[in-house]
């Protein structure tokens, strides 16, 4: 638990000790997995995926496109990290896995809270992040400056604002006071980051929360329900001043938008370079944000894709396994459950932001929604499963009537 605390405010810290500790959180997940008994963790396949993906993007790091390991070392941590958090939440023992999914929320509420007041009334606190080669440009829209507090940057604290209201969404009711909490500080923070895709990944996570409705009457409770707090939070944005209905419809004028045309050089730079190496990619860290100068004697894009940032880096070879591992884990994900619908939200807004931006590099966002991925994640896909063994947190009580009943019925047929 102080590991993750250290983990979510290590953009405060010295690189010299930020960088091994991004590190020893990805060992330490794979530790925590050899060192729970086996009938405690969660899916073997899952787990065999991520290791051949992690050690597949360690050995791109001696890539000959790659200028010198420690570039390398720094775009495998961009790209596999956060990867980690996926082993660990499969790790943990299933009678921990509440526990651990609440201690997440409380961690990103923490980081939101420190950064909202940091970004409205003490500059000095997003001021300790070192935040190397990000362009000001990028802290700004329309002359505002953008939320970034303890982050690396806006798209990172969006990602966090996102994935924490997106939790308190799915649990709302029955999540007592740091889901009501959560989602204030999420819509909040979602706001005051000013990144717009933010708008459209909450929208999909409601949609997503909609659909996961496990009868018609459920369905039409929730569309209500999100309906009412549409309504309700863009009344009090007006009231408050905030410009929400503005940069919501700023979305629909993309075609004229500066920000988004500006990607497509990105985009056509990617496609060439995969083209040239179809197969093994460029190396780690050769489609890395803010990495463009370390590769000054080798070929670099910024592709604003996630799909694009892996196959530039790892070719076909490496996109093949990044879609077998989410194929996986997403048959292995029992939408009927709240720790599984907590999961198909984060992945819903990792996607999102994966449009516009190489969403996976977040840390150490990324890592703590693959944790919430790993806590939902059912040991055998889900179309397997018998109905008693879908829900691996089920209400104690009902074991208990049922051993009750197979009592009583014992006791009536006995001699």
């Amino acid at each position: 638990m102080l590991l993750l605390a250290a983990f979510m405010f290590s953009s405060v810290l010295p690189t010299s000790l930020g960088a091994p500790l991004q590190i020893l959180v990805l060992v330490g997940a794979f530790a925590e997995w050899f060192l729970n008994s086996r009938n405690r963790r969660g899916s073997n396949l899952i787990f065999l995926l991520t290791l051949v993906t992690v050690a597949y993007w360690a050995l791109l790091i001696f890539h000959p496109n790659v200028p010198e390991m420690a570039t390398g070392i720094l775009g495998f941590r961009k790209t596999a990290a956060a990867l980690g958090g996926l082993v660990l939440g499969c790790a943990l023992p299933i009678n921990q896995r509440l526990h651990a999914e609440r201690y997440v929320a409380l961690l990103l509420t923490g980081a939101l809270v420190v950064s909202i007041i940091g970004h409205l009334w003490i500059p000095a606190i997003p001021a300790l992040v070192d935040r190397g080669d990000a362009d000001i440009y990028t802290a700004l829209y329309a002359g505002e400056a953008r939320l970034e507090g303890i982050f690396a940057g806006p798209f990172h604290a969006a990602a966090a604002g996102v994935l924490l209201t997106g939790w308190a969404l799915v649990r709302f009711k029955g999540g007592g006071w740091l889901a009501k909490v959560g989602l204030l500080v999420g819509l909040l923070a979602t706001y005051l980051t000013l990144v717009r895709v933010a708008y459209v990944a909450v929208a999909l996570c409601i949609v997503a929360i909609i659909i996961m409705s496990t009868s018609f009457t459920l369905f039409l409770k929730r569309f209500c329900a999100f309906a009412a707090l549409g309504v309700l939070v863009v009344a009090m944005a007006e009231a408050f001043g905030l410009r929400v209905m503005d940069m919501a419809a700023s979305i629909l004028d993309f075609g004229s938008d500066t920000r988004f045309l500006n990607r497509f050089a990105g985009y056509e730079h990617a496609f060439s370079m995969i083209s040239e190496s179809p197969f093994t990619g460029w190396g780690a860290g050769s489609a890395g944000d803010t990495l463009g100068t370390a590769f000054a004697l080798g070929d670099h894009v910024t592709p604003h894709n996630l799909a694009l940032k892996v196959l530039v880096e790892g070719g076909l070879i490496g996109g093949l396994l990044w879609l077998a591992l989410f194929i996986a884990v997403w048959r292995r994900l029992d939408r009927t459950t709240k720790e599984s619908q907590v999961a198909v939200v984060a992945l819903v807004g990792l996607l999102t932001f994966g449009l516009t931006g190489s969403a996976i590099e977040a840390l150490p966002v990324t890592y703590f929604l693959f944790i919430l991925v790993g806590l939902g994640v059912q040991e055998r896909p889900v179309q397997s499963l018998k109905p008693e063994a879908r829900h691996p947190q089920a209400d104690q009580a009902t074991g208990c009537k049922r051993t009750l009943l197979t009592c009583q019925t014992l006791a009536r047929t006995s001699p």
